[in-house]
């Protein structure tokens, strides 16, 4: 119990920054030969997850997991059911002559010496289970199960974190801020979370969603629109495996006309964003419909006019060959000034590109 006591001090001075929550899980990872600690969530409902925070895994590993093998993980059939809190070994999950089988042994955990595991979930949330887990290079189920026992003394400490975040004031300060200044442009706001669910509402949000501006509250809380393009991206920009900060903006068909939505992905930490979940600011500006900022394109990543003659005609559908006939300079220079442009704009294929300008108004090909 001496080492349960130093990790559970490790998770009380995590979760109050006097440590990191990588210190909690390398001291956990070392409970086991060859271990790897990780803080992950998967989404039973569209079979995808992520390591969120990780001691003792390479991360070309967490890359890989997040990327593909969280989709095909055998052991989260099980973990999506299992009773919460109650420590397990992977061999209860899955037997382990099933699990050697599996193209996730064979091609991902064998590959970065993972041949076992113990788990435990913390919570789960309409579908959704947030784990603490170590994988192990030691397959014995007998000897890893005490550490799966550790696990389930571990689950009260980590739970009473997640409600912790849960009561955190950071969004009601966030809407307080925010509503003072964006009231005197009339604009409103909402805070939404995990799943595109609303948080909070401004009373001026609530009022243009009553007027109508294409946007509505389902009954189990998810910001919700009449128009398909807006709801894939509130999905989207709600991804808890969208880890960095990102803005887009949409237009919303109002009844009085268009409306502008603009989506802020507010940046956090890799511990908030894993208890806390996503937070997405939603602005809706019925006066002002999005303006093309085509023009706002070459300042920002100093192109030459060349090179924005390359960027537009790309937005606008050409093929590059057309964009070199029209311009009256070989096909070769083209490519060279198409490869500049990857460079200054920071995108390496033609559709980033489109997609980039889209973000700055273009009209774009149909």
């Amino acid at each position: 119990m001496h080492g349960d006591d130093a990790l559970i001090d490790l998770i009380y001075g995590a979760l109050l920054g006097e440590t990191s929550w990588q210190d909690f899980l390398g001291k956990l990872s070392r409970t086991l030969p060859g271990g790897g600690s990780t803080l992950f969530f998967h989404d039973a409902n569209r079979r995808k997850g992520a390591f969120s925070l990780s001691g003792g895994i390479e991360p070309s590993a967490l890359d890989a997991y997040a990327s593909y093998f969280s989709s095909i993980n055998p052991w989260m059939t099980k973990a999506a059911v299992r009773p919460v809190g109650r420590g397990v070994v992977a061999e209860q999950m899955l037997p382990r002559a099933e699990f050697v089988r599996t193209e996730y042994y064979n091609d991902f955990a064998r590959k970065n010496g993972m041949e076992s595991a113990v788990g435990v979930t913390i919570i789960r949330d309409r579908g959704v289970s947030f784990m603490l887990s170590t994988v192990t290079s030691r397959a014995d189920p007998d000897s890893n199960m005490a550490e799966a026992e550790r696990l389930t003394r571990l689950a009260p400490h980590l739970r009473r974190t997640f409600e912790y975040y849960s009561r955190a004031p950071h969004d009601r300060t966030v809407t307080d801020v925010a509503e003072a200044a964006l009231s005197v442009l009339d604009i409103g706001l909402l805070m939404l979370g995990d799943g595109g669910r609303v948080r909070t509402m401004t009373p001026a949000a609530a009022r243009m969603m009553e007027e109508g501006v294409g946007l509505s509250v389902s009954a189990t809380g998810k910001l919700r629109s009449s128009k398909a393009a807006v709801d894939e991206v509130i999905t989207a920009m709600t991804d808890r495996t969208l880890e960095r900060p990102h803005v887009s903006d949409v237009v919303a068909a109002g009844s009085r006309g268009p409306v502008r939505l603009t989506f802020i992905r507010v940046g956090k930490d890799k511990a908030a964003a894993f208890f806390e979940g996503p937070t997405v600011l939603v602005l809706i500006d019925p006066a002002h419909p999005p303006r093309s900022n085509a023009q706002a394109v070459g300042p920002a990543f100093d192109l030459t006019a060349a090179e924005h003659r390359i960027f537009a005609g790309i937005a606008a559908g050409q093929t590059l060959r057309e964009i070199a006939d029209n311009a009256g300079i070989s096909y070769q220079t083209a490519r060279v000034q198409l490869r500049r442009v990857f460079t200054k704009t920071g995108v390496n294929r033609q559709a980033d590109l489109v997609r980039l300008a889209e973000r700055f108004g273009f009209a774009l090909a149909s």
